[in-house]
């Protein structure tokens, strides 16, 4: 990161604090204000149209109580029932003196029907709809559905003119039974549009619009002129079509629309639209007034915060402009001492300068007393891999002589001297792979007259890496490892392979797999976490091996064993490709 950003970013984080610490009280007053006034607002009109439905429901929850009375007490009617089942019209006619005392003071407001169930007879107090035809209706309608619920009253959504031209907006329907529940007639009582509009609530100065709807979504009465009456509507489209549409009504008016929508009272909802003119008038002028005021005082604050934080700045900076260099690598730059400054940022300077120092001096120290001992390590790991060879050589000899096979010690002393003299001249030397094979070679021949032939040696090494330097001797105690320990049995068919190439990250990858007895897993996890602590070295072998390409190459290096007890062990050697 450049000097000149680490600078821009400190002064804008310390000039946003200082502007922040100053503005956002002020924003959070006037964003308070404005909601508390908001709430407010919308409170008192909400209080106003849920007064105004409560005041429609329970009108119409009365005029339905009022109208069931009618058509239970016409249902009920002893006379009516008589008429009915004799199917005599001149007795049912004698009932209207009945129907007439309970229209008065309800003429022009319904109309009430007392229907045969099996015949056309009929008392109508107007001319009786089609509707009401049961050849025709015989499956729909409000006969249809007051057959099904004989016992209860229902509401049905009628829409029809009269002959007057006079709407029925609401048909409610009651069966008459015997004596033994059988329906022989009904009594059908029509509600004119007028009646349900007179019976709703209009305030002065407001402008209410209704929706009534029946509890199958049909609407029974709409003042909104939007809704056809009669028709099924969802009520999310009536929702979704106020606030997309009647809000949009004379917007200049600064004009909205709440809408309060009753849970369903009598088998109907009812909707209730109020427009209240200048609902936003107060709220936007307060906002204009309080947008001017966060405007100025944020320009006045602008000026006077990056002035008092430029002040502020100027002795910082000359510690990032060190501090920038230092975080570069560069740990001989000394940050700059203002001779004329005695505060803190000039306590600060001269004690991070004099820290640096002493790094300085305590880094030289370390990277020189770390070369050594890192050197004198591998020596002493390297040192001991003679002595060891040796020691196994001698004892493979003394075998042979025991064995009686005089003729081959003579050669396997002669094909040892040959590799004495191979390890002893490249001792603490890196050697090419291709070099260490053949050494390897020369061992595995020794390891086959000691064994006599009783192991198959496959090596496939890619020729891409034979060129690559390794380690002096790497190889040799793996192999070694996997004859005397892992092939000691004996067993025909005995394998040991020797593959290498290069893996997907371009390391030189070497494995030295057999099929002998395989080892125990707490020594194959012992190896494989060897390189998280030093302290865990101990043995000659694989461990000697493990420590070196540790010490020399670092953790990301080293061998990794695999193995099955009584299958097979397969040994992973990771190294660098280098090559000089």
């Amino acid at each position: 990161m450049h000097k000149s950003e680490v600078s821009r970013n400190y002064f804008k984080k310390l000039f946003t604090a200082f502007l922040c610490s100053s503005i956002i009280p002020l924003v959070i007053c006037v964003i308070a204000i404005l909601f508390i006034n908001y709430k407010m607002t919308v409170e008192e009109h909400d209080r106003k149209v849920t007064s105004i439905s409560n005041a429609a429901i329970e009108s119409y929850e009365n005029l339905i109580d009022e109208y069931n009375n009618i058509l239970y007490g016409l249902s009920d009617e002893s006379s009516v029932q008589n008429a009915l089942i004799n199917n005599d019209k001149s007795l049912l006619n004698e009932v209207g003196f009945k129907v007439d005392s309970l229209l008065t003071g309800r003429k022009g407001k319904i109309e009430i029907h007392i229907i045969d169930y099996d015949s056309p007879m009929s008392y109508d107090t107007n001319t009786k709809s089609s509707l009401y035809d049961q050849s025709i209706y015989s499956e729909w309608g409000i006969l249809y559905k007051t057959r099904n619920s004989p016992y209860k009253v229902i509401i049905f959504p009628s829409n029809y003119y009269t002959e007057n031209g006079q709407t029925i907006s609401l048909s409610m329907g009651k069966a008459i039974l015997d004596n033994k529940n059988n329906i022989i007639g009904y009594v059908i009582l029509d509600v004119y549009r007028s009646t349900l509009l007179n019976q709703l609530p209009f305030t002065s100065g407001e402008d209410t619009e209704y929706l009534l709807s029946c509890n199958n979504n049909v609407i029974i009465l709409d003042t909104t002129s939007h809704f056809k009456e009669g028709f099924s509507v969802l009520p999310e489209k009536i929702v979704k079509w106020n606030y997309k549409n009647l809000n949009q009504i004379d917007n200049d008016k600064n004009e909205t629309i709440f809408v309060v929508k009753q849970e369903q009272k009598k088998d109907f909802s009812l909707f209730t639209f109020v427009k209240v003119r200048n609902f936003h008038k107060s709220i936007v002028l307060l906002i204009k007034i309080s947008l001017i005021i966060v405007v100025l005082v944020f320009l006045i604050c602008f000026i006077v915060v990056k002035v008092q934080v430029r002040r502020l700045y100027r002795p910082i900076e000359t510690v990032v402009e060190g501090m920038q260099k230092i975080s570069e690598g560069n740990i001989q730059v000394r940050i700059k001492e203002d001779a004329n400054q005695d505060d803190e940022m000039s306590m600060v300077a001269k004690g991070f300068n004099k820290m640096l120092d002493e790094i300085n001096i305590l880094l030289e120290r370390v990277v020189e007393q770390t070369e050594r001992e890192k050197n004198a390590e591998i020596k002493a790991l390297q040192a001991q891999i003679s002595p060891h060879f040796l020691y196994n050589m001698l004892n493979e000899i003394k075998a042979l002589a025991k064995l009686g096979r005089t003729e081959e010690v003579s050669t396997f002393v002669i094909s040892l001297g040959k590799l004495l003299r191979h390890s002893i001249s490249y001792q603490e030397k890196f050697v090419t792979l291709e070099e260490d094979l053949l050494f390897l070679n020369d061992y595995l021949e020794l390891q086959k007259v000691r064994y006599d032939n009783n192991f198959e040696v496959v090596i496939e090494i890619d020729e891409s890496i034979l060129n690559c330097k390794i380690p002096n001797l790497i190889l040799q105690p793996i192999i070694e490892n996997s004859i005397v320990h892992g092939l000691e049995s004996g067993e025909e068919e005995s394998i040991l392979k020797i593959t290498g190439g290069r893996d997907d990250k371009g390391r030189v990858k070497l494995e030295v797999y057999d099929n002998g007895v395989g080892v125990d897993e707490e020594y194959m996890q012992y190896i494989n976490n060897t390189g998280k602590s030093s302290s865990l070295y101990g043995g000659l072998g694989l461990e000697n091996v493990q420590k070196r390409l540790l010490l020399t190459y670092g953790s990301e290096y080293g061998i990794k064993i695999e193995s099955e007890k009584g299958s097979y062990t397969k040994v992973i050697v990771i190294l660098p490709y280098q090559i000089d």
